[in-house]
């Protein structure tokens, strides 16, 4: 008996509340053809594309050709493969898109999968739909939102992996259905046979138009002994051209023919005629010699012979030497080959990116949405970071930064430098009151004051600056407790004077003014707890106590606070305030939240408030301002997670956002305005900025 499980694979198409005929447009079942890549042998590979209604079945085709030649073509990995069926099609409905009008464009989704004995790969981009159950375990496919195909140049892949098992159900459709099918109901409809199982889908679906491909794994059945196993039913290959049969032929053995020697008449003369002529030769030379012998004289030696020279021994081989020599051959090929590729192929290279990026531009200027035209932008600037030191990349990656910050409502500012703190320095409150700001230290243990010069652009102090108020130093014969927050108090609803408050530990308050410094009076409910922060509005004190749940609010006598504090809500406040942080005052009353949330209140009665179009990245705001001056105005908030100024309308939704040129709002800590000119000073890693 066999355990290779057998595969059913099906097909519904619903159309008009009815089961379609045939195999829809956007679905792909093939089995390997007959030449295909190597690791391609025992892959089966499923396809499902979705464009939406209206798209033409030509287009459809195209997609499945392209992803089916990736596929097929790729060596390596199934992973791999999968990936290049996916980019192709994505880069074929891409360049498809840029060449039609914006209002017949095409976006979609696709899911590939590759199977094999037991194993299943899945690649999925845009939105699309899969679910699985794989040795009782259900799972959807992918986990996350995925960038439509066809909207960039690169698509977003998702990978998975399953192993699969007798009984085992795989299911890929378009993304509604999966919303529209409960996992318990889908747990149900798989158990079923093939064929109530399509049904049970199908009245799943019921509603809309859809496709889907089921793919369930059955146990084989027995085998009889002498019989065959059946192979798994895959749609047909294409059959294997008939190749020409070859005839043998028996070889003829011929023997060589043996021929007796024939004397030739002329032959035997010629052997004649060659004896006779070196006789004649020889006398001759005798006669010659006689001849030399018989004349007076010396007799002349014969001729010597010049001895042959031996021919020189071939070197022995230096193994070493003839290594070196292959090795330095070597090298300079790879040298060539590397200058080459350096020099041609990164040009190439560049070319090919230039062109992408272009075309990323030209969807982006002509489409009419604005989230397409942020993420073709986006794409364009992705692909240019391949590319360097190159002028029409610059040009192009400062064209699209541009267009980025005109959507994202950028505005482009140069602070000014007043102080530098230090890295470590935390500040817990900036308090500006021309021509002095007031700074306090995060741990509360000084206060520091600092005076602008007549510009404004500067300040005054040299050097190091010593704290005007410190924890420890004696006010009125006390010393003072650590700093809790500081807030400027005008001469307005019943104030005698202005001055800067500091408020301590134990709820109580220190002045100082033009005269120097003094306490007083601050009456405290029974039921107070500690205060994290303070505000003023027309002379009335605010204090934010997180611990009692409550906003105390004093009224103004003198230079001091001697009544007992009004509850600003007159019953428990809509959100607890646990992780309050900080407040801000124009008539209404904005908290600021450990979280980066505010809320709003008026009257103590919440008023809507919603962060609402803020760009990417996600806010974290730690700080925010408002003018007192104007109710239901502008709300100033730093974002240190964007290194930004967000600056937002009275309900929440996005006006503008500052940044700065270069790195001044790195480690962006707090934000306060001067009421008076209006300007905005900003501490961001201990370092102190006025904007123009």
């Amino acid at each position: 008996m066999s355990d290779k499980p057998a595969l059913q694979i099906e097909t519904l198409y619903v159309v008009g509340g009815r089961r379609g005929e045939g195999t829809p447009p956007g679905v792909a079942v093939l089995s390997p053809p007959l030449r295909r890549a190597r690791g391609r042998d025992e892959d089966a590979f499923l396809l499902l594309i979705d464009l939406g209604e209206g798209t033409p079945s030509s287009l459809y085709r195209r997609l499945r050709e392209v992803a089916a030649q990736a596929f097929w073509t790729s060596e390596g990995s199934v992973t791999a493969a999968l990936r290049r069926a996916v980019g192709a099609v994505n880069r074929l409905l891409f360049q498809a898109n840029l060449e039609v009008e914006p209002e017949a464009r095409r976006y979609g989704g696709i899911t590939c999968v590759a199977l094999r004995d037991g194993e299943m790969f899945l690649a999925q981009a845009g939105p699309t739909w899969a679910v699985a159950l794989c040795g009782g375990l259900m799972e959807s496919f992918p986990r996350e939102d995925l960038s439509p195909l066809g909207m960039a140049a690169y698509a977003d892949v998702r990978l998975n992996y399953l192993t699969c098992g007798p009984g085992d159900v795989f299911l890929i459709s378009n993304p509604w259905l999966g919303r529209a099918a409960p996992p318990d109901v889908l747990r149900q409809i798989f158990s079923r046979p093939m064929d109530a199982l399509l049904d049970g889908v199908e009245q799943v679906g019921a509603e809309e138009d859809f496709t889907a491909v089921v793919v369930r794994w059955e146990s084989a059945p027995a085998v009889e002994p002498g019989e065959r196993e059946a192979p798994v039913e895959w749609p047909p290959s294409p059959p294997e051209p008939e190749r020409p049969r070859r005839r043998w032929r028996t070889p003829r053995i011929t023997l060589p023919s043996i021929r007796l020697p024939r004397l030739r008449v002329r032959e035997g003369l010629r052997v004649v005629g060659a004896g006779i002529a070196a006789g004649g030769a020889a006398v001759g030379s005798a006669a010659k010699a006689l001849f030399y012998r018989l004349l007076p004289g010396r007799v002349p030696a014969p001729p010597r012979r010049r001895r042959r020279r031996e021919a020189r021994p071939l070197p022995e081989e230096n193994p070493r030497l003839m290594a070196g020599l292959a090795l330095a051959i070597l090298l300079i090929v790879v040298a060539v080959t590397v200058w080459a590729w350096v020099t041609y192929g990164t040009t190439m290279r560049n070319r090919e990116v230039l062109e992408q990026a272009q075309a990323c531009i030209q969807q982006a200027e002509t489409t009419a949405d604005p989230a397409v035209a942020r993420a073709q932008w986006k794409t364009c600037l992705a692909i240019l970071e391949e590319v360097e030191d190159v002028p029409e990349a610059t040009a192009m990656r400062e064209r699209a930064q541009t267009a980025l910050e005109t959507l994202d409502r950028v505005r482009r500012v140069e602070p000014v430098l007043l102080w530098d703190f230090g890295e470590s320095f935390r500040p817990r409150r900036l308090i500006v009151s021309e021509p002095f700001l007031f700074v306090l230290d995060g741990v509360g243990e000084n206060l520091y004051r600092l005076t602008l010069n007549g510009s404004r652009n500067g300040v005054e102090e040299q050097g190091e600056i010593a704290p005007l108020l410190r924890q420890g130093q004696a006010v009125d014969q006390r010393e003072v407790a650590r700093l809790v927050d500081i807030v400027w108090a005008a001469a307005e609803g019943g104030r005698s004077a202005a001055g800067l408050l500091a408020l301590e530990e134990g709820e109580t308050l220190v002045a100082v003014d033009a005269w120097g410094m003094q306490r007083v009076t601050l009456a405290k409910a029974p039921d107070q707890g500690s205060s994290v922060a303070m505000a003023t509005f027309d002379g009335r004190l605010y204090l934010l106590d997180p611990a009692g749940g409550q906003i105390w609010r004093y009224l103004p006598e003198g230079e001091g606070y001697p009544g007992r504090p009004e509850p600003y809500f007159a019953v428990s406040p809509p959100r607890p305030l646990d992780g309050a942080r900080d407040l801000a005052i124009d008539g209404n009353v904005y908290v600021l939240f450990d979280d980066g949330t505010v809320e709003k209140f008026f009257k103590g009665e919440e008023v809507a408030f919603e962060v609402t179009g803020v760009p990417e990245p996600e806010p974290r705001f730690v700080a925010l301002v408002v003018d007192p001056s104007q109710q239901d105005g502008p709300v100033v908030l730093a974002d240190a997670a964007g290194e930004r100024l967000v600056v937002l309308q009275a309900d929440g939704s996005f006006v503008e956002q500052v940044r700065a040129e270069g790195e001044a709002f790195q480690s962006l800590q707090t934000v306060a305005r001067d009421p008076l000119s209006g300007r905005l000073y900003v501490l961001a890693g201990g370092r102190l900025y006025v904007l123009p």
